[in-house]
């Protein structure tokens, strides 16, 4: 993985080749370190080699990876290269790590871009990622977001999340609005 890490800054194609080359969980560790040190230098060609592989799998792994690392710094283009991938196993991770992302650097540009997504799997983690990032500055906003979550496990999970952190700071704001929400504090 060292190797492969310290490879692909300079020669990042050529680093993984040779970590493709490997086998078993060497090669996914060395696939992975050379992919995300690739990612913070030219994240754009990283998440291109990505789309190139053939393998679902490799995809999947990988997706939340090069997604996290791009959206620190262009988190707009990194959510779009996210959404044109197929539902599956890494999107609906990859779009939590840039909507939190998103959300520490622009949260009216991140929640307006979710809100206009459709609903999905990925969504529903995306506004997870939204949900935790905005739980420190806006807990009532966080906590609203989460309502909208349509997976209800997945929902009630982000709810317990928000609410614990917000009645921790302000109990008689969180009790109110668990109470006009019809939600128990957890």
């Amino acid at each position: 993985g060292e190797v492969a890490a310290a490879w692909a800054r300079q020669s990042p194609a050529e680093a993984m080749a040779w970590a493709q080359s490997l086998e078993g969980s060497e090669g996914k560790n060395a696939i992975g370190r050379a992919l995300s040190s690739w990612t913070n230098i030219r994240p754009r060609e990283a998440a291109q080699w990505l789309d190139q592989q053939a393998t679902p799998e490799m995809i999947g792994a990988n997706l939340p990876l090069v997604a996290g690392s791009w959206a620190t710094r262009e988190p707009a283009a990194a959510a779009e290269w996210v959404n044109s991938h197929d539902e599956g196993e890494g999107k609906g991770d990859a779009l939590g790590v840039v909507m939190w992302n998103w959300t520490h650097q622009d949260p009216e540009a991140a929640s307006n871009w979710l809100d206009s997504q459709p609903p999905s799997t990925s969504r529903d983690r995306g506004i997870v990622g939204l949900a935790r990032a905005a739980f420190d500055t806006d807990p009532a906003g966080a906590v609203t977001w989460a309502e909208n979550i349509e997976d209800a496990a997945l929902r009630q999970e982000a709810l317990d999340i928000g609410l614990r952190a917000w009645n921790e700071r302000d109990p008689e704001n969180a009790r109110v609005w668990a109470e006009t929400n019809g939600y128990p504090l957890p």
